[in-house]
């Protein structure tokens, strides 16, 4: 039986409390790279990156193929791809997963 205190413990040890009484919740992308390009998959609402990377795994790693990477990262700036349609990868902190065969 899933025992919702420890939900609201893992919220509160991810979320940033604002002294309102509110949880600050951030965008993260999802970037699927793939051998010919990389396109855009998701933006998901979390409230930390590890919580986001694992919402992300979740949805997307059974649809994975072999020797595809899933990238999710904070979305503090506007996404950009190059002429090869492959991401010019945002500062800041990120979380990947790859497939292997």
């Amino acid at each position: 039986m899933f025992d919702y205190r420890l939900k609201v413990a893992s919220i509160l040890l991810y979320a940033k409390f604002i002294g309102n009484g509110e949880f600050e919740v951030y965008q993260y992308y999802i970037i699927r790279s793939t051998d010919e390009q990389d396109e855009k998959v998701g933006v998901i609402d979390s409230f930390s990156l590890e919580e986001a990377h694992a919402v992300a795994k979740v949805r997307f790693q059974d649809s994975m193929n072999a020797g595809e990477t899933l990238h999710t990262f904070q979305a503090n700036e506007t996404l950009s791809f190059d002429e090869n349609h492959r991401l010019n990868f945002p500062k800041g902190e990120m979380r990947s997963l790859s497939k292997w065969a």
